[in-house]
């Protein structure tokens, strides 16, 4: 469960979120670099495949998880898109603010 939740939240929380470093998700083509999506679908397989598999299963020291859990991280990852929209907006708001020293 806690690799599953890693994976989810590293594609959809910070992959997604960090294409580009100020404007908004909406703003940025998904266009603009067609590989990221290539990546997460190569991603997601690959984690289905350390968990289904059972040659990886005694290798890496996994079980099988129902389906519905690979749902449970998205609610958080939803969260860390907004929140991270929001810091993308203070950004282009407010130039000089202290959020923009402490974002990267």
């Amino acid at each position: 469960m806690y690799f599953v939740t890693i994976v989810m939240l590293q594609l959809f929380g910070n992959l997604v979120n960090t294409r580009n470093r100020h404007l908004s998700m909406l703003q940025s083509p998904p266009t603009r670099n067609p590989y990221v999506f290539l990546a997460m679908v190569c991603s997601i397989c690959t984690a289905a495949l350390v968990i289904y598999v059972p040659f990886f299963n005694s290798i890496i020291s996994t079980y099988p998880i129902p389906a519905e859990f690979w749902f449970i991280p998205l609610p958080f990852a939803v969260y860390m898109t907004f929140a991270d929209e929001i810091r993308k907006l203070i950004l282009r708001k407010y130039p000089a603010s202290i959020v923009s020293r402490f974002s990267w």
